[in-house]
């Protein structure tokens, strides 16, 4: 089993967002909710998300909170030049 590298943006960002901008990152980007329901049925050894997009006054500790909150395996933030 491999790990699964995903970018992301917040769902509670989105609320802060034009309409057009919420059309424009549903049509081009994943959502916490979205990547939680796609990991879960890839059933990754570990869950590496980066390009991450919090957006209005989301904190990082919220949006992993997102992630989590649907999703229970391993999940970390990348940073560059990390190794997983």
């Amino acid at each position: 089993m491999r790990p699964l590298l995903h970018e992301v943006y917040s769902d509670a960002g989105q609320l802060s967002r034009t309409p057009e901008r919420q059309k424009y990152f549903r049509s081009f980007h994943t959502s916490s909710a979205e990547l939680a329901k796609e990991a879960t049925q890839a059933q990754p050894r570990l869950l590496v998300l980066y390009h991450e997009m919090y957006g209005g006054d989301v904190t990082y500790d919220q949006w992993l909170d997102e992630v989590k909150k649907h999703y229970s395996d391993k999940v970390v933030s990348a940073r560059d030049l990390d190794v997983y």
